[in-house]
């Protein structure tokens, strides 16, 4: 597949002199002020491609000149969202990722890959309007390339290397509906579609979700109780490749935890606490599927 066209950063000197400063001092051990927060940044400087960490102070110089904020941080704390760096909803930053994706024109490839890092807490959303601003919207969308959705959650293996379904520090990042999630249009799964949390989609000529990861996340359906009717998917993707779904949670009450069609994905890691619905992993359609 063909690479969308790069855009040329040549940096100025003084944000050559910024990142000089950053490459000496990146191991000094004294205090950080929040100006001089690293953030790290893709640039082009002539023909080479580089993510180099640059102070907060200069991160405005750089975007000027086409560079872009390859991390962006999601935690509840956080009070506003006024830097494009911080955000207290997962879809904003998303929202922030996918803006500046399809300005670059980068609709299936990109020069650098965007880390969406999300603290610890529980995230609890709506798939409808809500008039509470700090839900978040689900499903949330995942639809331009290379974006790397990461939790704190950590899964901790068993000997063989298989997903016991605990944390290894006792942190974790959970999706909660405020209601439980249903199969709209349908009585079942079969007659019905299943809403996911999180959806990695490929527009049919034109943007897509293609090198996605989804890690480190405890999902949940809002589904209580064995005699509960299952609805609702955990990740869900059409039309992708290179997606990665690794070192999750999915709880019981889905109607599918992982539904992938026409796609290629790597899916290991996982623990799937059991479900009432058609499959825990359904894979259909054209791809390469590694489970």
């Amino acid at each position: 597949m063909q690479r969308n066209a790069r855009p040329h950063v040549s940096l100025s000197s003084s944000a050559a002199a910024a990142l000089l400063l950053v490459i000496a001092c990146s191991t000094s051990d004294s205090p950080v002020s929040p100006a001089d927060e690293l953030i790290p940044m893709c640039v082009r400087s002539g023909s080479a491609d580089a993510m180099v960490q640059v102070p907060a102070s200069h991160v405005a110089e750089y975007r000027r000149q086409g560079a872009y904020v390859t991390r962006l941080l999601v935690a509840k704390q956080t009070a506003v969202n006024s830097d494009s760096v911080h955000f207290a909803r997962i879809g904003d930053a998303l929202a922030v990722a996918r803006a500046g994706r399809l300005a670059r024109g980068e609709q299936v490839s990109a020069l650098c890959p965007i880390t969406i890092s999300v603290g610890a807490g529980v995230y609890r959303g709506d798939v409808r309007d809500n008039a509470d601003v700090s839900l978040e919207r689900f499903p949330l969308v995942i639809d331009v390339p290379a974006i790397e959705l990461r939790g704190a959650f950590t899964m901790q293996l068993d000997t063989r290397g298989r997903a016991v379904g605990t944390s290894t520090d006792g942190h974790a990042t959970t999706l909660q509906p405020v209601s439980p999630l249903a199969i709209e249009g349908g009585a079942s799964s079969q007659t019905g579609a299943s809403t996911p949390l999180i959806i990695v989609n490929g527009h049919p000529h034109g943007s897509a979700g293609s090198g996605a990861v989804v890690e480190g996340f405890v999902f949940q359906s809002g589904h209580v109780g064995v005699d509960t009717l299952a609805g609702g998917q955990g990740v869900s993707s059409m039309r992708v490749d290179g997606l990665v779904i690794r070192g999750n949670r999915f709880e019981a009450g889905f109607s599918e935890a992982i539904d992938l069609r026409a796609s290629s994905a790597t899916v290991v890691a996982n623990h799937l606490g059991g479900s009432a619905g058609t499959c825990d992993i359904c894979v259909a359609g054209p791809g390469v599927y590694r489970v």
